[in-house]
């Protein structure tokens, strides 16, 4: 029965991709926009990211967090509508996009040395459109770090539309040694860092919009072991034009003294890149999920309602536990 499951979903997914294919570009925009509004309309989805934008923003009023939160819920789904309509055509990606940077020379510029070079990329904008144009015009090898899809003819789907530009998709399940490998082999590899991970998977603590939240030390762990570069970088929306970013880090890896500095670096530059593109982030996902134990009142206090402190559980018996740095 799993079995004839994972068959139909696919033969639903497929036609689907099908259709999806065969639309104009602005079509892109009226279903997504449609379909965003509707999902916005459940109660769970609107409570959860309005409580997000309203946590990292609380300046902003009631109303104008549920807006950002409702043109995010739109975000996510034009994202993958972008997605199936731009991958395996070089000649869309082409038309469409604009780069304020030489993505080309940047890419040899970053790898000359052999070591590789890691793009961190959050949530924003079109994250899944950010790899196919970044390994379109970096004309280097690049590599991406994917989680493994339960449905394997679904699975098998997504990768080969990941993997049109020539991507190598990195299993998210034992990726060091594959990140490893791609570095020493000179690939770009892309990974995401806006993600809760656990202390005892290898989370750090990091500042987020004031407020400390467990993200992976992986980009920042293999950055100092390969001494290669690390930067923050996608692709947002700009009207109907895409458009690349890159958010260098403000030192060389080098001149960091740990782990936390650059991961705590990384997440400061995405969040520069979310202040300006707060309806592109996605919002749907519990970010602030996890409050450290020595947090006071007034910090905890300004985490959203599914909050949680965190049990003894959460941390590794190698890791010792956060300092609380606001006190």
């Amino acid at each position: 029965m799993k079995k004839l499951r994972y068959i139909l979903e696919f033969i639903l997914v497929k036609t689907l991709f099908t259709i999806i294919k065969i639309f104009p570009h602005s079509a892109l925009f009226a279903v997504s926009s449609t379909i965003g509004r509707m999902i916005f309309l459940l109660p769970t989805i609107s409570k959860l990211t309005t409580a997000n934008v309203k946590t990292c923003f609380p300046e902003k009023s009631r109303k104008e967090s549920k807006s950002i939160a409702r043109k995010s819920m739109i975000n996510i789904v034009q994202t993958f509508l972008e997605f199936v309509w731009f991958s395996g055509s070089k000649k869309r990606l082409k038309a469409h996009f604009q780069s304020p940077l030489n993505i080309e020379e940047l890419a040899k510029e970053k790898t000359k040395d052999g070591k590789g070079f890691i793009y961190v990329v959050p949530h924003l904008g079109n994250w899944e459109l950010a790899g196919l144009i970044c390994s379109y015009l970096s004309k280097t090898p690049f590599a991406a770090v994917a989680r493994t899809m339960n449905n394997p003819y679904l699975n098998k789907l997504i990768v080969e539309n990941r993997t049109t530009e020539g991507t190598k998709i990195i299993n998210a399940k034992g990726a060091v040694k594959g990140m490893m490998k791609a570095l020493a082999d000179g690939y770009i590899v892309a990974t995401l860092i806006d993600q809760n991970t656990r202390c005892r998977d290898g989370g750090i603590w990091t500042d987020m919009f004031g407020l400390p939240v467990p993200t992976s030390r992986a980009p920042a762990m293999f950055a100092r072991k390969r001494g290669c570069e690390i930067a923050v970088g996608g692709c947002v929306r700009e009207g109907k034009k895409y458009v690349t970013f890159t958010e260098e880090l403000p030192r060389p890896v080098s001149e960091y003294r740990s782990d936390e500095e650059i991961t705590q670096a990384l997440i400061t530059a995405t969040e520069n890149v979310i202040r300006k593109y707060p309806e592109q982030y996605m919002w749907l996902y519990k970010r602030f999920q996890h409050i450290p134990e020595t947090t006071n009142t007034e910090t905890a206090d300004k985490y959203p309602y599914y909050s949680e402190v965190v049990k003894p559980r959460f941390y590794s018996t190698k890791v010792p536990k956060s300092e609380n740095f606001f006190e």
